[in-house]
């Protein structure tokens, strides 16, 4: 469906009930819990019990993650009878995707009902943490009464 290319900046307003539609449509469970996996962590996908797995470019007006170590798919179904959606990879602003674009999954998890979300990032997270400290990432920043994010746009080094 999105044959890997890039989708406006903006989703169109029925974008997130479409694609929460179709997700809906494919689930013997509402999933309750969400997993979003960084590079090197996709493996953890395979705690998932009887998954169904889509492509990201199979679902609904979904970004398709181009990063190395990002499988791009999501799976359907459950760990320790715990209903959950697993996303293997996830989308940045310096691949060229907008915020909105960014946001998507989660939004449309939102629709689905989560009543939780786990968010992972590179696998390399412990040896970061040893490096910078305690608050190990730096990929976004809320600067001092802005109350808003200011996302990395470009890869950070290290």
């Amino acid at each position: 469906m999105n044959a890997g290319r890039l989708q406006p900046t903006h989703p169109p307003p029925t974008a997130y009930d479409e694609a929460a539609q179709f997700l809906r449509a494919r689930c013997t469970r509402p999933p309750q819990a969400g997993l979003i996996l960084g590079s090197g962590l996709g493996s953890l996908a395979d705690l998932v019990d009887r998954p169904v797995r889509l492509p990201y470019g199979a679902i609904p007006h979904f970004p398709v993650s181009p990063a190395l170590g990002h499988a791009g798919n999501l799976l359907l179904g459950c760990i320790n009878d715990v209903s959950v959606l697993v996303m293997q990879g996830r989308f940045h602003l310096y691949e060229g995707y907008s915020a909105a674009q960014t946001a998507f999954p989660v939004r449309v998890m939102q629709r689905l009902g989560l009543q939780c979300l786990i968010l992972t990032n590179a696998g390399r997270l412990e040896r970061k943490l040893r490096r910078r400290g305690r608050h190990g990432h730096r990929g976004s920043h809320f600067p001092a009464g802005t109350g808003r994010a200011q996302p990395a746009t470009r890869p950070q080094p290290g």
